[in-house]
């Protein structure tokens, strides 16, 4: 018994999912494989982004496209206020509060970011004001 491996067509530089067949088995979709794979695998690339006032909003727009932006700050409704125009551009958002002279405060912010993809930029900019 021979079983297939699902497989795409790369059409237009875009991986395109096709059906494949399971030796006697019927047909599953390269979907329905590659979704059982994102379960048991995070394949989710994530900014964190500390500080959401202007700065870190340009910042995460310039470095996050294609990624989940984990933006972070130490008022709630700043972090809201920033992921709502970070949404409304097309960005996957997540607002945490986070207290960055408090370690538990930094290590429940690297848990959060951490359960939704891999982490592959910080960007701290709390504190910083276009004015220093």
């Amino acid at each position: 018994m021979s079983v297939l491996q699902p497989t795409s067509l790369l059409v237009n530089g875009v991986h395109r999912a096709r059906q494949v067949s399971l030796a006697n088995q019927g047909f599953i979709s390269a979907i329905e494989w590659c979704s059982t794979l994102l379960e048991k695998k995070k394949m989710t690339d994530v900014t964190v982004v500390i500080g959401a006032g202007s700065i870190g909003q340009a910042i995460a727009r310039r470095v996050s496209a294609g990624k989940h932006v984990v933006l972070a700050d130490l008022r709630q409704e700043a972090a809201d206020a920033a992921a709502k125009v970070l949404s409304d551009a097309g960005f996957g958002v997540t607002t945490c509060v986070v207290d960055v002279s408090s370690r538990e405060s930094v290590q429940a912010l690297v848990a959060t970011a951490s359960a939704i993809g891999t982490v592959t930029g910080v960007i701290h900019a709390a504190g910083v004001s276009p004015s220093q």
